[in-house]
């Protein structure tokens, strides 16, 4: 089976709720989007280091990596591995809190991987066909996605027609400025109005996919996994720091 052709065909798709990621996965060559797929549900600390190895070498190279685990399924299999990317310097994993009633009654996890610069913090994207992630993230199989590089300019770019304008400051996390996807340069676009026009319309998108959901406050940039509350107690031990996010947070 082609595992990345079958990513890159849902996310060309609506259910994405993403403009940005549909085009770019038509595109993944001038988007300089790169995969790797992880087979088996035994993933330990050992292939975690040569996954840290993939994603440091792709520091400068690569604008976003999507990492597949087909063979990881439910709820339960993201525990072991959370635990073995945690076991490992290059990553870290925080309890998400949300004001939201129905989201704050499951686990949100927010795994983080450190840039190799010293400087930046990665906000890791999880994808995943269990209960009770967003319908946004609910790829064809488990899968990570997170951005290889520094922070891009579209997120300023944004702020900036904001009423008032704002200014793209990031409050630093465990020391280190955060990036996301939203980082990535849309080498598809002829102007800055275009991009803007994406930018619209993915809000326009995310709130028709999102619609009914009681999971659509979890689909934040900050966010990796929803979670079962069960599980809390599973991933006690790697959950070094609680970050509350305001329901109208826009990450």
């Amino acid at each position: 089976m082609d595992y990345h052709g079958e990513f890159l065909k849902w996310a060309k798709t609506k259910a994405v709720g993403c403009n940005f990621a549909r085009t770019l996965a038509s595109n993944t060559e001038a988007a300089k989007w790169g995969g790797a797929l992880v087979r088996g549900k035994n993933f330990d600390v050992e292939s975690a280091r040569v996954l840290n190895a993939y994603l440091s070498d792709a520091c400068g190279r690569l604008e976003a990596i999507h990492v597949l685990f087909p063979d990881i399924n439910a709820a339960e299999e993201i525990v072991p591995l959370i635990h073995a990317l945690c076991a490992t310097p290059a990553w870290k994993c925080v309890e998400i809190t949300s004001d939201c009633p129905h989201v704050s009654q499951h686990l949100l996890v927010g795994l983080r991987w450190f840039l190799p610069d010293d400087v930046h913090v990665n906000y890791v994207l999880g994808f995943g066909k269990f209960e009770p992630m967003p319908r946004t993230r609910r790829a064809p199989f488990t899968a990570l996605a997170l951005r290889p590089g520094t922070p891009g300019p579209i997120p300023g770019m944004i702020y900036e027609t904001l009423t008032p304008p704002k200014v793209d400051v990031r409050a630093p996390e465990m020391d280190r400025i955060p990036v996301h996807l939203a980082d990535m340069q849309y080498p598809l676009a002829k102007d800055n109005e275009q991009i803007r026009s994406v930018w619209r319309t993915t809000g326009e998108l995310k709130a028709e996919q999102l619609r009914g959901d009681d999971m659509a406050k979890a689909a934040k940039a900050k966010i990796t996994f929803s979670l079962p509350s069960a599980l809390r107690a599973d991933l006690a031990s790697v959950l070094t720091e609680m970050v509350s996010i305001p329901a109208a947070s826009l990450m």
